[in-house]
């Protein structure tokens, strides 16, 4: 087996941390496919990941950090969401504000989700919250000291219902399934899933720790629903029927991703990896790896084609080819901890951003573990 790491090009202009990194959708329009990054600094900024070349720069003004991004479907605006609770819509083609949802009060927010399509936002209260419709028809203001989780669709400013819950401080932010019409939120050991639309409760499940540091995460599919809180085991249920699927011999982990055909969950520590096979007969459900993730981060990711797992150690890559267990461990240049990870749509870049306020892309072609 032999190895070419050779990194692209370094994406220089952040002042500060980068929380967000996301690619448009391939479309006809003229910012098709570019790479978007949001940052501690106040600015969102689109650049051309073939070039490196910097296309724009989107001051928000917003006074607190920006924690995520997202294109429209056609990539006519992008939405972002911030830390004091602002939401604000950029036109990308005059890169002008459309509008801005925001929050009643300038508390930080560790509650705030965007819909992959920019369309929805799920995001806590706390002394107040303001409810802007984005069309610019108004706004509605809702008080009360409670710390509820709200959703709303940020084209019609309409509110989604939302199982009752009980109050107190969210151990991790909600997420929307791919497409959309079921959410996830957790609240100290108990996470509920359940329909965007009409509120209705689908399962629960209780763990036996908060989720505090966990991840929870639906299939590429949207079939499969999986929870992992802080140094504990991975729960996975199946969403059309409810039901726990979890493998019985389930090991503790750090960091878990699902692979892109929906079929196997990889789960890594610092001391081991794991494969496991859903659809499998039991006796072929888990495969070992022969790797580890020493000074594990949050990250890890399968490779668009499932055959590499990408993950993060403070501020190095580590692949691992799926098949073999060989591990790869990438000095990537950042000289601060690495925050995100994302592949191009078309599975061509890697692109990772880092705390030092740099991004790095990568040719995945060059830098995959590549069989003799």
């Amino acid at each position: 087996m032999g190895y070419s790491n050779q990194k692209g090009t370094t994406l220089k202009g952040h002042k500060n941390t980068i929380n967000a990194l996301t690619f448009a959708p391939d479309s006809m329009s003229e910012y098709s496919g570019c790479l978007a990054s949001g940052s501690a600094d106040g600015t969102i900024r689109l650049w051309n990941p073939y070039t490196g070349k910097e296309l724009i720069t989107l001051t928000t003004g917003h006074a607190e950090w920006i924690k995520t991004i997202a294109f429209s479907e056609n990539d006519t605006f992008l939405a972002s969401a911030v830390y004091n609770g602002v939401v604000e819509k950029w036109n990308l083609t005059t890169f002008k504000k459309i509008d801005s949802f925001t929050a009643g009060h300038s508390d930080i927010i560790d509650i705030i989700t965007l819909s992959s399509d920019a369309k929805f936002f799920a995001g806590n209260s706390g002394d107040a919250m303001v409810v802007f419709n984005s069309l610019g028809y108004g706004t509605r203001i809702r008080g009360g000291g409670n710390r509820d989780l709200q959703v709303w669709d940020l084209s019609t400013g309409k509110e989604f219902p939302v199982p009752a819950m009980q109050r107190g401080p969210r151990t991790a932010a909600p997420i929307f399934s791919p497409d959309n019409n079921l959410l996830a939120a957790s609240v100290f050991r108990t996470i509920r899933v359940w329909h965007r639309e009409s509120g209705t409760e689908l399962f629960q499940l209780n763990s036996h720790t908060p989720l505090s540091r966990g991840q929870m995460l639906f299939s590429p599919d949207g079939q499969k629903f999986a929870a992992l809180p802080s140094h504990n085991k991975l729960q996975v249920w199946d969403v059309t029927t409810q039901n726990n699927i979890t493998p019985s011999n389930m090991k503790p982990a750090e960091v878990f991703a699902i692979s892109p055909d929906n079929s196997t969950i990889a789960t890594a520590s610092p001391v081991d990896m794991h494969l496991w096979h859903l659809d499998a007969a039991p006796e072929d459900v888990h495969t070992p790896i022969d790797a580890k993730l020493l000074g594990i981060d949050k990250s890890l990711v399968f490779s668009p084609d499932g055959k590499t797992l990408v993950g993060t150690s403070r501020r190095n890559l580590n692949l691992i080819d799926v098949e073999t267990g060989i591990q790869l461990t990438l000095p990537t240049g950042h000289t601060e901890p690495i925050e995100a990870i994302v592949f191009s749509h078309d599975g061509k870049t890697l692109a990772t951003a880092s705390v030092d306020g740099t991004v790095l892309l990568w040719d995945w072609n060059i830098i995959s573990i590549k069989k003799n």
